[in-house]
């Protein structure tokens, strides 16, 4: 009976839809624009002064273009973590809630101890005052020699 319980289960359940992953399509046009030079020239079409001029940026500033998209298609290109992604907000949430839980759980406690203690008829001492900075207590003047 459980087989089948765990099988309607499985079937039930849906797979969480993967995170939007960006489009070229919603990326700004000086953006493709960018890409599409920068392209050219690792294809060997364009050199990089020409590209630079394309774009009307300096000649610095296209090999620190190049250098980004260079890195941004290599962290691309690493595989995707196996497995369910660890989402914050999800995290926080079940941490908060356990929180909760357990401040519940350490009242009750607490009420219970208080209530013991009335039914054996305990009774506990009342927080107690520090001294005051500077007075000296009979315990602390009788207790120096001189």
């Amino acid at each position: 009976m459980t087989l089948v319980v765990k099988a309607e289960r499985r079937a039930t359940t849906r797979r969480r839809p993967a995170a939007p992953q960006p489009s070229v399509a919603s990326a700004s046009s000086q953006a493709r624009r960018q890409a599409a030079t920068i392209l050219e020239v690792l294809a060997g079409v364009r050199r990089p002064c020409e590209a630079a001029q394309v774009l009307e940026i300096s000649l610095p500033r296209y090999y620190q273009l190049e250098q980004r998209a260079l890195a941004g298609l290599v962290t691309a290109c690493e595989p995707a973590p196996r497995g369910p992604r660890m989402d914050l907000t999800r995290r926080i949430a079940a941490l908060e809630r356990d929180k909760s839980r357990l401040q519940r759980e350490c009242d009750r406690q607490q009420a219970l101890v208080r209530a013991t203690q009335r039914s054996l008829g305990l009774t506990l001492p009342g927080p107690t005052k520090p001294p005051a900075a500077g007075k000296e207590t009979a315990a602390s003047s009788s207790g120096k020699r001189r």
